[in-house]
């Protein structure tokens, strides 16, 4: 093989490009990150070098109990997901991963009252209306089921989320993606549609309360561009009902997000 085919086969076309980008974010890397390990062999291949040999990418972990006893009713576990859906949701392999919880022991006491820590299944949004079709307004249809919208049927790597109980405010007067680049920059990121619609679901079976208080901006898009906003209220005489939107976001500043601390911070 010749050095330009070789180039050539290593390269992703576009639309690979964006689904790899969007699966990179998904799984909770910042765009730029995102963007860097697409375009960096060297970086790419040193990430998979570092998964194949099964090492610890963080720094100090938590053991599942100690981090059951510190966060008390904001714990969502594995076991936790299974009593409150009744079913598993993790693989024997998800399992494995999520023995060890990427966060020291400090600072999860530090903001224990302020966020949720989630055990995050390999889980899309339609799954999770075939898990629970009640919580849903639209339990059969809704355009969010076409076959052209994707971000509804996308998935993710079992991993754990530390997610902050209230919207996040901070420069709220700046454009969508001027918000998502400083974010990026503090070391969290926005939420999928389904991390959001997953953990409001367990939060109101658990307690009969809202996790929060409005649609919340997530990180997924429309087939048309649109950013995907997940709502959670109440419907008269139906109860707790969760309801996927379009909020235009491309340079408006209201922008509600809710957002989820990546763990290489600490």
């Amino acid at each position: 093989m010749t050095r330009n085919k070789a180039r050539k086969h290593r390269e992703l076309s576009a639309s690979q490009g964006s689904e790899a980008m969007a699966a990179l974010i998904r799984d909770g890397f910042g765009p730029l990150e995102a963007q860097a390990l697409i375009e960096d062999q060297k970086l790419r291949e040193e990430v998979i070098r570092k998964i194949r040999s099964k090492c610890v990418p963080y720094g100090e972990c938590t053991e599942i109990e100690t981090a059951r006893r510190i966060m008390g009713s904001n714990f969502y576990g594995p076991n936790e997901c299974f009593r409150l859906l009744g079913q598993s949701l993790f693989s024997p392999h998800d399992e494995k991963v999520l023995q060890h919880i990427p966060f020291p022991p400090e600072v999860l006491a530090s903001i224990k009252d302020d966020y949720v820590l989630v055990a995050m299944p390999s889980i899309s949004v339609l799954k999770i209306r075939e898990i629970i079709p009640e919580f849903f307004f639209n339990q059969t249809e809704g355009w969010f089921s076409f076959e052209k919208e994707k971000f509804s049927r996308n998935t993710f790597n079992a991993q754990w989320m530390l997610i902050r109980r209230s919207f996040s405010t901070d420069h709220s007067d700046r454009s969508w993606d001027e918000q998502i680049a400083i974010l990026d920059k503090k070391k969290v990121f926005v939420l999928s549609a389904s991390a959001g619609a997953f953990v409001c679901a367990l939060h109101y079976k658990r307690t009969g309360e809202r996790l929060f208080e409005n649609f919340l901006n997530c990180m997924d898009r429309t087939n048309e561009g649109a950013v995907v906003s997940v709502g959670h209220g109440f419907r008269d005489g139906e109860g707790f009902k969760l309801q996927f939107a379009l909020w235009e976001a491309r340079g408006n500043p209201r922008t509600s997000l809710a957002i989820a601390i990546r763990p290489d911070i600490f």
